[in-house]
This record gives structure tokens, sequence and C-alpha cells, in this order.
């Protein structure tokens, strides 16, 4: 009688909450996912930090992940064009979101296409949150008040952050910016920076002469510009547009030199305001 009663009692008990396997493709949205889901579990990253996220080739390993994902979190198929397919065919039941594809966001289009950089706009990245959380409560509903408290706990924080950028990057207001690589317009726009030039395009594409005699003529005028590149790398490039006065930079957008969860998203916006702040002092 006891085994029929215990049998009973667990055909009539709920199932435990099963938190999701989350699968990002960035270090930046990994970040902001682990932000929502605290304590009760870590998404995993797709990319390698040093990945060119346009083009990639899965390793057997990171195809393996993708596969036992639940939720695949991404920013979408202007930076990954390769993810939206190769997800439904390695994890066809996982429910995928494109947080470009979010209404009521900020975008920069360019030639017809969403500029995908856009977690770079921490208010953009704030609206992320709750989308998440929605995700993540479709899902896991047992856990959906913890999702939508950590949500709003960090929305609270990014808003702070805005304005603390905001105050950081104040003496930068008529500095002229170039960017090697044009990744950083949603950041730039944000606290109304000027870029006046750039050397490859929101893809990563090398500039063909014309490009580069087109540059030289827009930095003919500028003096003391500002040239923002990504960790480790001083071009080649650069040296050959003649730009003596010029102060080079890295901005880490990609946060390849922070380490991984919910503290980089924050950490790696503060670092780029407090490092372009940098080019106000003589």
């Amino acid at each position: 009688m006891r085994a029929l009663l215990l049998a009973i009692a667990l055909m009539t008990t709920p199932a435990i909450a099963q938190v999701p396997n989350v699968m990002t493709d960035i270090a930046p949205v990994q970040s902001l996912a682990a932000l929502v889901m605290g304590d009760l579990g870590t998404p995993g990253q797709l990319l390698d930090p040093a990945a060119d996220p346009h083009n990639v080739q899965l390793r057997p390993s990171q195809a393996s992940a993708l596969s036992r994902a639940d939720l695949v979190i991404s920013m979408g198929d202007a930076l990954t064009p390769w993810l939206t397919d190769t997800a439904a065919t390695l994890a066809p039941e996982a429910v995928p979101l494109l947080l470009l594809d979010l209404p009521g966001l900020t975008q920069i289009i360019e030639t017809d296409a969403p500029d995908p950089h856009a977690w770079l706009d921490p208010l953009n990245a704030a609206q992320y949150l709750p989308a998440i959380a929605a995700a993540l409560s479709d899902l896991d509903p047992a856990n959906a008040p913890t999702y939508r408290t950590n949500a709003d706990a960090a929305v609270q924080q990014l808003q702070a952050l805005d304005a603390e950028v905001r105050q950081t990057l104040a003496p930068m207001r008529d500095a002229p910016l170039i960017a090697y690589h044009d990744a950083y317009r949603y950041f730039l726009n944000r606290y109304d920076l000027r870029q006046v030039g750039f050397v490859t395009d929101t893809a990563g594409t090398a500039p063909g002469v014309a490009s580069i005699g087109a540059l030289r003529d827009a930095l003919a005028a500028t003096t003391a510009p500002c040239i923002m590149v990504e960790p480790g790398t001083r071009p080649a490039l650069i040296d050959s547009l003649g730009l003596t006065d010029a102060k080079i930079v890295e901005i880490d957008a990609l946060g390849l030199t922070l380490t991984p969860g919910p503290d980089l998203y924050a950490t790696m916006i503060r670092k780029a305001a407090e490092t372009l702040a940098t080019c106000a002092k003589p």
C-alpha cells in the first residue's frame, strides 16, 4: 500500500522546473542574458572572443553546444547571417530571440540593412533585458518572477550607467573621431559624439583606393583626430593616412579583453567611455 501511495504521489506532483539551456552569440549578449538569469543558470556563448561574428565555421564542440539549446539569443542576421539557419538545423526545437528585430529600438540603417552593433547603446541594451526575461519565462514559468526581478534591476543599472557615461564623455562633444572599423555609431550617437570618417565598413570590409582617397580628403582639414581601433591592432593602413597628430585608442566593442559574465557589459561600456575620454586630454 505504501508503494502504491508513493507511486500516486509521484504521478500527481508537478515536475520540477527545468532552467532553460541558453546559448548566446557574443560576449555582450551573454553578459546581458547572465544578468537576467542570475543564480538560476549560466548562458553559454557560441562564438570565441576573437572570432569574426559575420563569418564563422563552427567547431564540433560548438555545434554540439548549440544543439542542446532551448533558447538562442543573438543580435540577428545583420551580425551573424549564418546563425539562423544553423540553429534551425542543429536545434530545431530551440526558441530564437533576435535582439535587432525587437520593436521600438534605436536603429541605424546602412545600405538597407541595420548596423548590427546596436548593443553599444546602453539604452538599447536596457530594452533587451525584459525581452530576454519574457523568453525565459515562457520556457520556465516557475521562475518567471525571478527573471523579471533580475531584468528590472539590470535595467536600472544600465540607466545609471548611461548617465555616468554621458558625464564622462562630455568633454569629447566636439572632438573629431575616426573609426578603423565602423562599429561604434550607436555608442557615438547616444552620446552626441562626432565621427568624421572610417576605414573599414560595418562588416569590416577592406576599403578600396577610392575610399582611402575620400577619407584622406575628409581628414585634410581635421586637426588632432582621435582614431578608434580594436584591441591589439594598429593597422598599417592607419599609419598610411599620414595623421601625425592623431591619437590612437583601443575601444573594445566585443569585450575581448574582459572576463565573461554578468559584469562584462557594464565594464565594457565604462572602459570604452573612459578610454575615449582620454582623447580630450593634451
